[in-house]
C-alpha cells in the first residue's frame, strides 16, 4: 500500500508577508534588491568674506599725466546671482577706455590707478606693429601700498575705437597687448564692428597697450 503524505500549503497572505520581510531584511544577509541611493555631496567651499575698508588713504598720482584714481569695493551693494549675468561696476576714463569689474572679483577694497603713458617712453613693439596707446593699471590697498590683488573673475577692458585720438586705420588690425619684461605680448582681442569697440579680459594689473598690426604684404 502506498501512502501519500499531506502537503501543507502556506496561505497566500502569509506568503506575501514573508516575501516582504525577505526584501526589507535584504534577503537574509544578501544585498538588497533596491539600488543604493546616491551619497549626499559635501557643501561647496565658501570664499572668504570680503574686507571692506572704511578709512582710505588716497594715493597721490602725478596730475601732469592725466592719471585717475578710483576706489573699488569688493562687492557692489547688490545680490550676486549664482549664474551670469552678474552685477558689475564700470570705471571710465575721459578718453577711450572703460573697465568693468564684476561682483565678487575682489576680496578687499582697493584703489585702482589709471595712468596714460607717452608712446615714445614705452618699449617698442615688433617691427610689424605700431603703438597706438599705452596705459598702466596699478592697484593699492586702503593704506596706499601697492599690491597685486587676486582676481576671482577677469576684468573687462573696452576701448571705443572712435575715441582713439591718433588712429585712422582699420579697426580690425587693433589688438591689446601686455608688457612682460621688455616685450609686448598680444592678448586675445575681440572687435565688435556694430559698436566699433575692442574687448579684452585681464587677470592682473600691469602695463598695457593698443597695437596696430601691419597689413600683410
Amino acid at each position: 500500500m502506498i501512502r501519500i503524505s499531506k502537503i501543507k500549503v502556506m496561505p497566500i497572505g502569509a506568503a506575501l508577508v514573508f516575501m516582504g520581510l525577505f526584501v526589507i531584511l535584504g534577503g537574509f544577509g544578501r544585498t538588497s534588491l533596491a539600488d543604493p541611493g546616491w551619497p549626499t555631496p559635501p557643501p561647496a567651499p565658501k570664499a572668504p568674506e570680503p574686507v571692506i575698508a572704511a578709512d582710505i588713504v588716497p594715493v597721490a598720482l602725478p596730475s601732469a599725466l592725466g592719471g585717475i584714481l578710483w576706489q573699488v569695493q569688493p562687492l557692489p551693494q547688490k545680490r550676486i546671482p549664482s549664474i551670469p549675468p552678474v552685477n558689475s561696476d564700470t570705471y571710465e576714463t575721459p578718453g577711450y577706455l572703460k573697465i568693468t569689474i564684476e561682483a565678487g572679483t575682489l576680496a578687499q577694497t582697493i584703489q585702482l590707478a589709471y595712468l596714460p603713458e607717452p608712446r615714445d617712453a614705452a618699449p617698442p613693439p615688433h617691427r610689424l606693429q605700431k603703438l597706438v596707446e599705452v596705459f598702466d593699471l596699478a592697484a593699492y590697498d586702503h593704506q596706499g601700498r601697492q599690491i597685486d590683488p587676486a582676481f576671482r573673475r577677469p576684468w573687462i577692458l573696452e576701448v571705443s575705437v572712435g575715441d582713439l585720438p591718433d588712429f585712422i586705420g582699420d579697426p580690425g588690425r587693433l589688438i591689446f597687448a601686455r608688457l612682460e619684461g621688455d616685450r609686448w605680448l598680444p592678448m586675445v582681442t575681440n572687435y565688435f564692428r556694430q559698436d566699433n569697440v575692442l574687448i579684452a579680459r585681464i587677470i592682473s594689473t600691469g602695463r598695457f597697450a593698443i597695437l596696430e598690426e601691419s597689413p600683410p604684404v
